[in-house]
């Protein structure tokens, strides 16, 4: 009821030009955002430049004292790092470049990585876990591009690791939605193989006459998340259907009263394992660490040390 009513008020805004929809953070009717009118601007508000300063204070604005959901020592354990990684400000003209570059896709969000940047290097964080169990920290939204600068305590490299095909693989807990459907031995011993060997977005690039994983793996993320009447006219969708159909069924009928149960589900596991078994494992060793979401990041020198976390 409140959403009908939300709804109901933003098509009003809308109709008398107070609000428009901003389509560089929307995308389509997945994910909607909205800004103050274009004629009710005096002039256009952005973050043209990075300028860095020497903080005075630092603090981290945390709603994990109030959490109550699983891991949260881990959580706590994550939060407790985030300070020590930095943005060195020797790095400020290359941020702003990437930060340039970014401003000419669509829809990627430049000036919301110029204000983590800053966040970053003032020492204003923030820690928060969400109500599907994910942790975000200004970390989680930069970009590959301008988190290769991080480093720790000014000086130390940093690097990490992450699940290949993550989200693909984590249908092998499927039933865990409520679903008893048993997929063929074959065809889940196919699909998990090439999920296990990393090679699943490869598979269905070749199936489909595509260049390259990069071509399948964001329509694959997406056909995961959307509803499915959508999902059913994706080709991707239809690629799926046709060499593992029973997998299919179970995807459609996971979405089937609510497409939002997968994302769910998918994030909820995500942090299961990040979290329940890698972090946990981790956390004993008392060593710098940082996530983003499927990935955990350290100091070089803890690095294997991670991998064989990862291993196991």
């Amino acid at each position: 009821m409140v959403w009908v009513e939300l709804q109901k008020t933003l098509d009003n805004l809308i109709y008398k030009k107070i609000i428009e929809c901003n389509s560089k953070y929307s995308s389509g009717r997945f994910s909607k955002s909205y800004r103050l009118a274009e004629n009710l601007w005096d002039e256009k508000l952005g973050l043209h430049e990075i300028n860095f300063y020497s903080p005075t204070v630092s603090r981290i604005d945390s709603n994990l004292e109030q959490y109550e959901g699983p891991h949260k020592e881990e959580y706590l354990c994550a939060e407790s790092h985030l300070k020590r990684f930095v943005l060195p400000d020797w790095n400020v003209d290359k941020l702003n470049k990437i930060c340039n570059e970014i401003d000419k896709e669509s829809k990627k969000w430049s000036d919301y990585q110029r204000f983590c940047i800053v966040s970053i290097h003032s020492n204003n964080w923030w820690s928060k876990a969400d109500i599907n169990n994910r942790y975000h920290t200004p970390l989680t939204t930069l970009s590959s591009k301008v988190r290769k600068h991080i480093n720790h305590d000014h000086h130390t490299a940093v690097g990490g690791w992450d699940f290949k095909n993550f989200q693909p693989s984590l249908l092998k807990y499927y039933r865990e939605t409520g679903l008893s459907q048993p997929i063929p031995q074959d065809e889940a011993t196919q699909y998990f193989r090439l999920c296990k060997s990393g090679n699943i977005y490869e598979f269905f690039a070749e199936k489909m006459g595509l260049r390259s994983r990069d071509d399948v793996k964001k329509p694959m993320l997406t056909m995961l998340n959307i509803d499915n009447e959508r999902m059913v006219d994706m080709k991707v969708f239809h690629c799926l259907a046709q060499w593992f159909p029973v997998l299919a069924s179970i995807i459609f009928a996971i979405k089937q009263d609510d497409h939002t149960r997968m994302s769910t589900f998918l994030q909820r596991k995500e942090s299961e394992i990040i979290f329940g078994h890698i972090v946990k494992r981790f956390r004993p060793h008392n060593q710098p660490f940082f996530t983003v979401h499927d990935s955990v990041i350290t100091t070089k020198k803890n690095i294997e040390l991670l991998r064989n976390i990862f291993r196991e």
